[in-house]
């Protein structure tokens, strides 16, 4: 929202300044709302326009401030004039320290840090009823009465307190988002994501709020990367290899195109129908043991029960590597 104007006399800056809820909007978006890689000038989120101080108004040109990069329809009115100006303007705003700054010491920074330690992150895949006007009924099924759900995911961040903040980004559009302690529920922040078909990571800054002497600094980052729903999971050939890593349900890889998956699970088909037949290879051993001690019962009727014992013993090895392997693979 339009909150003043900033005008510098002698020179043609004259604009209006902006607020809005986060410091990330107007980096790359002009007074119209528009994408602007050269951003507006604008107000951070946490000033209240009725009691500004040194530091309220902001025009953030890049990370480091480089004036070579502000947009040439910025500059044409009075050319070196005005980046002289801003220069000065900017130089002022960034180097002159508040008051709260000043104060950030030792036993503050120290009961930040305490804090800042329980703060977490993770994320949960949850099911919900769709309502009947979000979906279009299966053909075939429109009397018939059914459920339709979906998946969706929660992103959570824990323990929050009021003496700080945090900006969430995420690495597919790069869109931030600020959530203060007014956002959470008991120092808890959620969001949920619905769009699932793409991997995401979400990069979490925790920052010391205005209740703080530190305000600004930088405390803790976290990240959260969240799985893709995978489609081929429910494929009727996926019913073969329930465990095999192209058929789980959600997966933390890129997508695979169809000729590539169903290579591989023909090649893992192929290597099962394998060990089936070592198998049956395994059990005509143990046939023709049989058959040798029912011809010697008395003679070998020691040594068969120390084959039996030894025998039995081996395949409970056998059996339990083998499960041993297949949980390792679940758990992958």
């Amino acid at each position: 929202m339009l909150c003043g104007w900033i005008k510098v006399d002698g020179t043609d800056i004259d604009y209006p300044f902006v607020q809005t809820t986060d410091n990330s909007y107007y980096l790359n978006h002009s007074f119209t709302k528009e994408e602007n890689k050269s951003g507006w000038i604008f107000l951070d989120y946490r000033n209240n326009i009725n009691n500004l101080d040194k530091n309220s108004v902001k025009k953030v040109l890049t990370e480091k401030f480089e004036m070579e990069d502000i947009n040439d329809s910025f500059l044409d009115a009075a050319g070196g004039s005005i980046k002289k100006a801003l220069l000065i303007t900017f130089t002022f705003l960034v180097l002159v320290p508040t008051s709260k700054a000043a104060t950030c010491g030792y036993e503050e920074k120290a009961k930040l840090n305490n804090e800042v330690a329980n703060v977490k992150a993770n994320y949960e895949i949850k099911e919900r009823v769709l309502d009947r006007g979000e979906y279009s009924p299966p053909d075939g099924l429109e009397n018939e009465e059914y459920v339709a759900k979906t998946d969706y995911i929660e992103v959570h961040i824990l323990n929050i307190t009021k003496n700080m903040y945090v900006v969430v980004t995420n690495d597919l559009n790069g869109e931030s988002v600020t959530y203060g302690y007014d956002d959470a529920n008991n120092g808890n922040i959620s969001f949920t994501r619905t769009e699932l078909d793409s991997l995401i990571t979400y990069t979490i800054k925790v920052y010391a709020s205005n209740e703080t002497g530190c305000e600004g600094s930088a405390l803790k980052t976290l990240y959260v990367s969240l799985p893709r729903y995978n489609d081929y999971s429910t494929y009727d050939i996926c019913k073969e290899l329930p465990d095999y890593y192209l058929c789980q349900r959600y997966v933390t890889y890129e997508s695979v195109g169809y000729d590539t998956f169903f290579t591989r699970i023909r090649e893992q088909l192929d290597k099962k129908e394998e060990d089936k037949k070592d198998n049956k290879e395994d059990s005509k051993w143990y046939e023709v043991v049989g058959d040798f001690i029912s011809k010697h019962k008395v003679p070998f009727i020691i040594g068969g029960i120390t084959l039996v014992v030894v025998a039995g013993g081996a395949t409970i090895v056998i059996i339990k590597k083998r499960r041993r392997s297949i949980i390792w693979k679940r758990k992958i």
